[in-house]
């Protein structure tokens, strides 16, 4: 038994992180999902929903390598490209031009914090 509680006491801490979203990254994370913008992935165009939910999936991933301790490693290892193809994601609003995810994401944290 106090093996056990000794390997449980070990993996909790690994786990919270995951659980627990910083504040900017929480608010980059809502901002893509209620964009209503159109993201595209590896030449695949998703819904603002679902790629709020690959980028959450991926932060989990990379906040699990050690990869992120703030929002902008945030940005760059879970929101700007590619993991397979290295590829940039893109974004396009209500018929605006086509720009990177990680210009986007990077304004809209400019402006989260005034500047």
């Amino acid at each position: 038994m106090k093996i056990l509680l000794t390997v449980l006491s070990l993996l909790l801490p690994l786990s919270a992180p995951a659980q627990q979203l910083s504040p900017e990254i929480s608010r980059l994370i809502s901002f893509v999902e209620t964009s209503s913008c159109q993201f595209n992935r590896n030449g695949a165009w998703h819904s603002s929903s679902e790629a709020a939910a690959h980028i959450r999936r991926k932060y989990e991933a990379a906040l699990g390598k050690g990869l992120v301790h703030s929002a902008e490693d945030f940005i760059r290892a879970a929101a700007s490209q590619s993991s397979l193809s290295g590829a940039p994601y893109t974004v396009q609003c209500q018929g605006g031009p086509v720009i990177r995810c990680a210009d986007w994401l990077t304004g809209e944290l400019r402006r989260i914090r005034g500047r």
